[in-house]
């Protein structure tokens, strides 16, 4: 499970506001607003409680790896939610 969170603390000044749950990407995207978390922000339960109808659901919002132990087969589910901060001017 990916949470986002700041589990190592000298990573902390990527995060927004220090909330786990969103990681911010400022920095590689020429100073834009741009942060990235799962799709509805799953694992993130502040902004599950901030914003109304979010409706996160693991089973389908969820990173996982599925590997075979024989064989090759193998399938990887990364989903990825952009988010861009705005404010009033």
């Amino acid at each position: 499970m990916i949470t986002f969170g700041y589990s190592v603390f000298s990573n902390v000044i990527y995060y927004i506001r220090y909330i786990v749950g969103a990681l911010n990407i400022s920095s590689c995207q020429g100073g834009a607003p741009v942060f990235v978390s799962q799709p509805h922000f799953l694992n993130g339960p502040y902004y599950e409680t901030l914003i109304e109808g979010l409706k996160p659901d693991a089973a389908l919002h969820d990173t996982y790896i599925d590997v075979e132990k024989v064989g090759y087969h193998y399938y990887v589910a990364f989903d990825q939610q952009y988010n861009c901060e705005y404010s009033w001017v």
